[in-house]
C-alpha cells in the first residue's frame, strides 16, 4: 500500500516589520495550494516579519507567539483545511528568536525555534534556541524541521533514525549581488547566481535519496529594500526527482511571489522493507 501526499512550498517577498501586508501574502498563496489540493505548505524563514539589518533590529520587528495575528493563521488552516508553517523572529522574553509557526486546521500550533545563528543573526539581536524534537507529522508522515543552518550533517542523521519521511527546510539567503534588469551586468550577476542556486537543487537532490525523504526547500524572493533575495524553492522526492523547481534569480523585476504543489506517493513501511520501489508523481 501506499499514501499519497499532496504538498506545497512558497515564496514571496517579505516587507521588513510589516506584519499585515506579509500575513496577507501568506494567506493569499496558501489559498491558492489548497485550491490546488495541497495539505501543507511550507513558506520562508522570518517571512512574517521581514529580517532587518541594522543593530539590534529584530527587537523592532519580532512577535510574541501569543501575538493575535498568529489567530488570522490558525483560521486560514481551518477554513482551507491546510497545515501551514511560516517564519517569524519570535519576541521570547528578553530575547529573539527566529522561529516558524505551524498552524493546522483543528486549531492547534506547534513553534519550531532555531538553535543555530551566524554573525549576522546575532548582530540584529537573534539569539540561539535550546535544540528540540517536537516529532512533527504531515498527515501522519513523519517529518522534521531544520530552520536554515539548523541543517546540519548531525540534524539529517537523527531526522533519518527517527524515521522523518518528510524534510523541511525553511530559509533565508539572500543573493552574493541582486542586479536590475537594465544594469549593465545584469546577465553575468544573474548567470552567478543562478549557477548557485542549481547547485542547491544539486545537493538536495543527493541529500534526499540518502534519507529516503521527501525534501522540500523555502526561501524568500524579492528585494525589501535593503537585500534582493533569488527566490530558489523546491520540492524533491525520496529518489532525487525535482517534483517542483521556483527557480532563483538575481534579477529584482524577475523575483516573483510563487507557490508550487506536488503529489507526493509515500511508501509504505512494507515496501520499504521489500525494497519495492515507489514512484513520486509531480503535480503543480
Amino acid at each position: 500500500m501506499s499514501a499519497q501526499v499532496c504538498l506545497a512550498v512558497a515564496q514571496f517577498s517579505s516587507a521588513i516589520g510589516k506584519h499585515a501586508e506579509n500575513i496577507d501574502a501568506v494567506e493569499r498563496l496558501a489559498t491558492k495550494a489548497a485550491n490546488d489540493a495541497a495539505q501543507f505548505v511550507l513558506f520562508p524563514e522570518d517571512c512574517l516579519t521581514g529580517y532587518p539589518a541594522a543593530a539590534n533590529s529584530a527587537f523592532d520587528v519580532a512577535l510574541n507567539a501569543s501575538d493575535e495575528r498568529f489567530d488570522k493563521l490558525l483560521k486560514l488552516a481551518k477554513q482551507s483545511s491546510i497545515i501551514l508553517a511560516a517564519g517569524f523572529i519570535e519576541r521570547n522574553g528578553e530575547h529573539c528568536q527566529s522561529a516558524h509557526y505551524i498552524a493546522r486546521p483543528d486549531g492547534t500550533h506547534t513553534i519550531v525555534r532555531k538553535y543555530s545563528v551566524d554573525e549576522r543573526d546575532q548582530r540584529i539581536g537573534i539569539t540561539p534556541a535550546a535544540p528540540q524534537n517536537d516529532g512533527l507529522t504531515i498527515a501522519g508522515v513523519k517529518t522534521a524541521m531544520a530552520i536554515c543552518m539548523d541543517g546540519t550533517d548531525a540534524f539529517f542523521e537523527s531526522a533519518h533514525r527517527n524515521g522523518a519521511k518528510i524534510i523541511l527546510h525553511p530559509s533565508g539567503g539572500a543573493c552574493m549581488k541582486s542586479a536590475h534588469a537594465s544594469d549593465v551586468d545584469a546577465d553575468k550577476i544573474d548567470a552567478r547566481e543562478r549557477e548557485g542556486c542549481n547547485k542547491c537543487v544539486e545537493a538536495a537532490r543527493e541529500r534526499a535519496k540518502k534519507l529516503s525523504a521527501v525534501y522540500l526547500v523555502s526561501n524568500p524572493v524579492g528585494f525589501d529594500g535593503e537585500r534582493g533575495y533569488p527566490g530558489n524553492s523546491f520540492i524533491i522526492s525520496a529518489d532525487g526527482q525535482v517534483l517542483v523547481h521556483l527557480a532563483g534569480t538575481a534579477i529584482i523585476e524577475n523575483m516573483k511571489e510563487a507557490v508550487a504543489v506536488a503529489k507526493v506517493v509515500m511508501r509504505h513501511a512494507a515496501a520499504e522493507r521489500s525494497g519495492t520501489p515507489r514512484s513520486a508523481a509531480a503535480g503543480s
